[in-house]
């Protein structure tokens, strides 16, 4: 159970570099794996163009805004002004055990021996 949550609000830097947030979480991530406090991350973006592992040319309409690929399941996502962005970086157990869970979704004992 989550009992407190650190709100990290971006929202006073204005439109945000996607590439920047995805470090920042990152970063944050680690930082929960290894007992730091649950995050979450709210922001908006420059507009940008996501690309997970299963995106198509044909998923991305335009090609004048950024495309970043990323390391996610999925296709392509937009980012923009007027999308409120909310990340939740929060350790997880499994489900019906107590080991933790990576919020990627691997059981962090495939990782840790456990």
């Amino acid at each position: 159970m989550i009992t407190s949550v650190q709100i990290l609000s971006l929202l006073d830097q204005g439109l945000v570099d996607y590439s920047q947030v995805d470090a920042l979480q990152r970063s944050l991530h680690e930082e929960v794996l290894a007992g730091g406090e649950d995050t979450l991350i709210v922001s908006q973006f420059t507009p940008t163009w996501t690309a997970g592992r299963h995106t198509k040319p044909q998923d991305i309409p335009s090609t004048t805004i950024p495309v970043i690929r990323t390391d996610r399941a999925g296709s392509a996502t937009w980012h923009g002004p007027g999308q409120l962005v909310v990340y939740p970086v929060v350790r997880l157990k499994e489900p019906g055990g107590s080991r933790p869970v990576d919020p990627r979704g691997r059981g962090l004992g495939h990782r840790h021996g456990a």
